[in-house]
């Protein structure tokens, strides 16, 4: 027996898994969002260069959270030109994530140098 569904019920189903795909996302980045504030804090109160290290790449995952966060709200748009610049956001998201990295990586470093 052969189930069909009609366009209406694939966009309801659709909206409701983007609702609770954007549910999600909040959740995490309030989640990631509060351990970067926790090291960032304490890894400063204890001059622990670790942890800020790795709040910065927290961070990062923050920022990655934030534009998945817009992606995601901005996907069930119809777009009536050409959405080659959309099309390519996550590689560029990639790069900006990459050079934040690096950029997080080189801190610690010249600060322990000031110590």
């Amino acid at each position: 027996m052969e189930v069909t569904l009609s366009t209406e019920t694939v966009k309801k189903r659709n909206v409701k898994k983007g609702k609770r795909n954007q549910a999600q996302l909040i959740f995490m980045l309030v989640l990631t969002f509060g351990y970067f504030l926790v090291e960032i804090v304490v890894g400063y109160l204890t001059n622990s260069v670790a942890l800020v290290a790795d709040s910065f790449h927290m961070l990062s995952d923050v920022i990655s959270l934030i534009i998945a966060f817009i992606a995601v709200r901005i996907s069930p748009k119809k777009w009536s030109q050409n959405t080659f610049g959309w099309a390519r956001y996550d590689i560029h998201n990639k790069a900006k994530r990459f050079f934040f990295f690096i950029k997080s990586y080189f801190l610690p470093i010249l600060r322990t140098g000031q110590m």
